[in-house]
Order: structure tokens, then C-alpha cells, then sequence
């Protein structure tokens, strides 16, 4: 028998299954297309590779650039990424942010940095409100600190709620008296995802004017998750971050990555902007937990974003622009297929991803599988139709907290849009053929009964 001293930390064992691992697991094994995960299918701009290369190439010929490329970048990142982003967020913040103020601090991907941050801010028996739906790992570091995550969700409009009209992701909104609910002397931090994973949310002026007056009336830090900051979907594209409403910069710190800017999830380089005297804290956890990440790395970025200074306003030649234009074209065209099969969805105004409340047309399939032995559930229609018509999926209840799970986030997959445009036009026609069964199937029981 194994002794209790070597099993999981008590911190940890409320995370009884990593979901990403079994449903990647499921998709590699069953799966034809992958519209589940959110991991590009095609080659990231090609400024990435040429700027890597030429970090490695200087570093031959030049002995201050090859100690600065291969030995360990200084803790609050490699000069190159810190000079670049300082540049990039003063247009961005709208305030003069210079590599020495210290407001930047470079972490293990944008997960890593809110470790980072979670766990230099909060304390045992704190608490901290995280809106429904959220990226999962939330709660999970929350807990494992010792306290106690707090949920409000995001409600969809009445209009919405029988499936039959497609709405905006930007129309799902917080209940105000319940909102209001959750803050309390015990709130210590407020975690806020813009635009928002996984139901393409970009909160407004007002909205954040809310959360804005609620953290400064509590004295609440704000983490500002806006890892799909330069994926906003709208016409105009514009920006709003939290750090920029009245009296928020000094208590917000917004979290930024590489992977969701350039489509390089794997090279796992995040970062944390703020006041210095909150990223300090960010730092020292950084120094004595997980040190710094890959210097060229690091150095390949800032270059790219060097380069994109003259267009990261979105101009049509920029790397960022490029990206975001492929994805928006990816989700007008799933807009016009999904409602074609007479789906609705939940139109994203920002991010990789779409919501689209399928699963109840495709109950009658768990009604004629050994599936249905179990209870009908998002779980189950997701492991059918990726067993059954090798299209992977995500059950969007699974970004949802266990008080909300079957209510709110009930009845939804989600797709990602962040592939190429022959990807998405497959997955959506191995859609079309599980819908195709299940409506037979519903036609068929209703003649027999």
C-alpha cells in the first residue's frame, strides 16, 4: 500500500482528472479534426523563425549578445522583450512605462505568470472572484494557496435561451445584485479574462467602470488575463484593458503571451505589466519558484514586437493584424455554416474560440449508444461524436464552475476558430453529419411514438 507521506499534496487533491489530458487523449486517438483544442494547425508568422535565427547568429559573432542569448536572462526578463514591450504598453496604457521603472516582469507563459501573481498576492483564507465562464487553472491556484474562489457568471440573454437565435458574446452580462454579492472585505483579488476564453466576451467601458468602482471600494487587486488582447474581433478593434479606468493602474496587473500573440503556444513566454510596486511582488516569486525563461526565446520576441511598433494599430501588414484577420474570416464563415444547419451560436467579439449550444440536437445519438448509460451530459455527447464522427470537441461546462456547471454552462460546445480555414470547413461538415443522425434518429422516435 502506498504510504499517505508520498501521495499528492492536500492543495492539490481536489483536482481529481487533468481534463485537457483525457480529452487530447480521446482527440489523438478517435479524432479526424480537432476543433476542441486551442492549438493552431498551421505555421506561425514567419518574422518568429527569422527572428530567432538572427538571435542565434549575432550571438556567434558578438560576445556580450551570446552571453545575453545563452546564459540566464536577468529575472524580470531579457532586455530586448522588456525594451520592446515597455514601447508597446506605453501606447497601449496610455503612460510613459520605461524598462528601468520596473512595471514588467517576464514568466513561464501567461499560466506562469498568473502562478506568479497568485501566489504572491494571496494569502490563506482570502478570497477571490472569478467570473463563470473562466480558464480553468483559476480556481486551481486559487485553491492551492489556501483560499477561496468565489463565482459569478456571465448570464446569456433571454433571447438565447431556446437555441434559436444566434447572439453576441458582448450580450452575456452579470446579474448587478449578484455581482455585488461576491465582493466583500475578505476579496483580495478579482480575476478578469479580456477578451474572454471561452465565450469571446470583450467587456465594455461601463462594464469595466463596475468592476473598476467594486475593487476600489474593497481595496481588491485586479488580474487582468488579456492574453487575446490583440484578438478583438470587432470592427473597430478596439482595446479596452482595466489598467486604463479611473484609479485601476495602480491595482491591476495585466497579464500578456506570446503564444496567443504569434500563434506560439509552445515557445511559453508570458508577461505581467503593472506598478512596480505590485510586480516586485510578481518578481520575487518568479526568483524564488521558477527563475527566468529561455533567453533567445525572449530576444526573438522583442524583435518581432519591435518590428511591429509601426503597425500594431492594427495596420494590414502587421504580423498581429494578419492573425486576428484570419481568424475573424474563420468565424463569419462557422456563423454562416452553423446557422445554414440551423444552429445558433454565440458570436465571439474577441479571442480563438466560439460557443455553439449543440448538444441538446444531438441527444437522440446517446439514446441509441451505450453512452446513454450514463447521464446525457455535455461529457458524453463530446466523447460520441468524437468517437463515433471524429470531430473533438469541448464541452463548455468544463469552464465552469460546479455551482453553475449545470445551469448556465449547460448545452454548449466549444470550437476553436484559430485553424486553418480547411480544418474548420471539415470539422463543421463531420458537425453537419452527427446532426444529420441525430435529427434522424429524433424523427424516427417521434413516428414510433
Amino acid at each position: 500500500n502506498m504510504s499517505l507521506k508520498v501521495k499528492i499534496a492536500s492543495r492539490y487533491s481536489h483536482v481529481t482528472l487533468n481534463l485537457w489530458a483525457s480529452y487530447k487523449a480521446l482527440a489523438d486517438k478517435y479524432a479526424k479534426v480537432n476543433l476542441g483544442l486551442g492549438a493552431p494547425d498551421y505555421n506561425p508568422p514567419v518574422e518568429l523563425s527569422e527572428a530567432l535565427t538572427s538571435v542565434l547568429e549575432d550571438a556567434i559573432s558578438d560576445c556580450k549578445i551570446s552571453a545575453a542569448t545563452h546564459q540566464y536572462a536577468p529575472l524580470v526578463g531579457h532586455p530586448e522583450l522588456i525594451s520592446a514591450l515597455a514601447d508597446v504598453y506605453t501606447t497601449e496604457m496610455s503612460r510613459k512605462i520605461r524598462p528601468e521603472d520596473g512595471c514588467l516582469s517576464v514568466g513561464i507563459g501567461a499560466q506562469g505568470c498568473i502562478f506568479n501573481v497568485i501566489n504572491a498576492l494571496v494569502n490563506p483564507g482570502d478570497e477571490v472572484v472569478i467570473i463563470d465562464p473562466h480558464y480553468d487553472c483559476y480556481p486551481s491556484m486559487v485553491q492551492a494557496v489556501g483560499a477561496k474562489p468565489v463565482f459569478v457568471p456571465l448570464l446569456p440573454p433571454k433571447t438565447s435561451t431556446d437555441g434559436a437565435t444566434s447572439v453576441n458574446a458582448n450580450d452575456w452580462q452579470w446579474d448587478r445584485y449578484q455581482l455585488d454579492s461576491v465582493f466583500s472585505q475578505r476579496t483580495k483579488l478579482l480575476v478578469l479574462n479580456s477578451p474572454q476564453n471561452p465565450l469571446g466576451k470583450v467587456y465594455n467601458r461601463d462594464e469595466l467602470l463596475v468592476l473598476a468602482e467594486l475593487c476600489q471600494k474593497y481595496d481588491v487587486v485586479c488580474l487582468s488575463d488579456e492574453v487575446y488582447e490583440w484578438m478583438v474581433l470587432t470592427d473597430s478593434g478596439e482595446r479596452l484593458r482595466m489598467a486604463t479606468m479611473p484609479g485601476m493602474w495602480d491595482r491591476t496587473i495585466t497579464v500578456g503571451s506570446a503564444g496567443k500573440c504569434f500563434n506560439i503556444t509552445g515557445w511559453r513566454v508570458g508577461w505581467c505589466v503593472g506598478p512596480a510596486a505590485l510586480i516586485s511582488h510578481v518578481v520575487t516569486v518568479q526568483s524564488e519558484v521558477v527563475f527566468s525563461v529561455a533567453s533567445p526565446l525572449q530576444a526573438a520576441i522583442g524583435r518581432v514586437f519591435r518590428s511591429e511598433l509601426n503597425n500594431i494599430k492594427g495596420k494590414d501588414d502587421s504580423c498581429l493584424a494578419k492573425l486576428r484577420s484570419h481568424v475573424k474570416a474563420n468565424r463569419d464563415l462557422a456563423v454562416a455554416e452553423l446557422s445554414r444547419m440551423g444552429l445558433s451560436c454565440v458570436i465571439p467579439s474577441g479571442g480563438w474560440f466560439m460557443l455553439v449550444p449543440v448538444a441538446p440536437r444531438l441527444l437522440p445519438l446517446l439514446r441509441d449508444t451505450s453512452a446513454s448509460k450514463g447521464p446525457a451530459s455535455d461529457v458524453s455527447i463530446v466523447e460520441l461524436i468524437t468517437k463515433k464522427f471524429r470531430l473533438a470537441t469541448i464541452p463548455a461546462s468544463m469552464f465552469y464552475s460546479e455551482e453553475f456547471r449545470c445551469t448556465v454552462g449547460h448545452g454548449y460546445l466549444r470550437l476553436c476558430l484559430n485553424k486553418r480555414r480547411e480544418t474548420l470547413v471539415e470539422g463543421l461538415k463531420l458537425l453537419e453529419a452527427a446532426l444529420a443522425a441525430a435529427d434522424s434518429l429524433a424523427a424516427s422516435s417521434s413516428i414510433i411514438g
